[in-house]
Formats: C-alpha cells, sequence, structure tokens
C-alpha cells in the first residue's frame, strides 16, 4: 500500500512537472552551462545547494520544523525549475545522445525533488532518524548529478 501511495504520489508529481515545463517552455531559455550562477539553470541549483547547506543543520530539530518544511518547499520549488531548464549536453556528446541526456538529467532532477518529499513527510511526521537518512540520500542524488551533469 504505501509502494502504491508512493508511487501515485511520484505520478502526480511528474504531472505537474509536465504541466510547469509546458507552461513555461515558451518563456525560458536553455542554459548553456549548469554551473554558471549567472544562468537561470544556475541560479536554481545554486538555491538548491544552499538549500541543503540550511537544512544539514535543521533536520534533526524537531523544534525547527516549521524552517524546515518552508525550506524544502522551496528547494522543491527550485527543483520544479531546474527541470524545466535543462543544461546544453556538452560538445563532446555526439548528437545521437543529446536526447536521452537530457531526458537523462530531467529524471535525475525528479528524483531529487522526490527525495525532498520524503524528506518533508519525515520532518512532518517526526521521525527524526528517517528525516536524517533521507537527507543523506539526498547528498548521494546530489553526487550523482554532479558526477554526470558537471565533470571537472
Amino acid at each position: 500500500m504505501h509502494s502504491r501511495s508512493r508511487s501515485r504520489s511520484f505520478l502526480n508529481l511528474a504531472l505537474a512537472l509536465g504541466l510547469v515545463a509546458t507552461a513555461a517552455s515558451p518563456f525560458i531559455a536553455t542554459a548553456a552551462a549548469q554551473d554558471d550562477e549567472e544562468t537561470p539553470l544556475g541560479e536554481q541549483m545554486e538555491e538548491l545547494q544552499s538549500g541543503l547547506r540550511r537544512l544539514r543543520k535543521l533536520v534533526t530539530k524537531p523544534d525547527e520544523k516549521e524552517a524546515t518544511l518552508e525550506i524544502l518547499r522551496a528547494m522543491q520549488g527550485h527543483g520544479i525549475q531546474a527541470f524545466a531548464l535543462g543544461p546544453e549536453p556538452p560538445e563532446t556528446l555526439p548528437a545521437a545522445e543529446h536526447a536521452e541526456w537530457s531526458v537523462n538529467f530531467r529524471r535525475q532532477i525528479l528524483k531529487v525533488v522526490d527525495q525532498l518529499l520524503v524528506v518533508e513527510l519525515a520532518v512532518s511526521e517526526g521521525r527524526t532518524e528517517d528525516a536524517k537518512s533521507a537527507y543523506k540520500e539526498l547528498g548521494q542524488l546530489k553526487n550523482a548529478g554532479h558526477d554526470t551533469y558537471q565533470p571537472d
């Protein structure tokens, strides 16, 4: 039952993201580089990073529940905006692989937003250890995304 509920929640999130992306697409320019803070995507990613830093200290403090939830919801919004922006594929990537690369970036962002929802639910329900564990998974998702989409 819990798995079915989470799947339904994820599908609803994906549908909402699709609607937001469709509605916003005429107004959004594709960012040239994910890590460039001067691009719209870079700004969203920086906000996500900033939220992660602030959450690190709050996620295990039940007395900071409202502030934690506010940060989580703001991060979800930044994730949704990043989903719609997406970076350009690297110039070294063959053109035939551009679509897959772009779709996988958006999948990675959906995973991050979904994990933010997992943290939110744990915090809302007062499950501190679950919130802490879910927060650690966010860090792993961030690292995996950076390894793929922001290689040095």
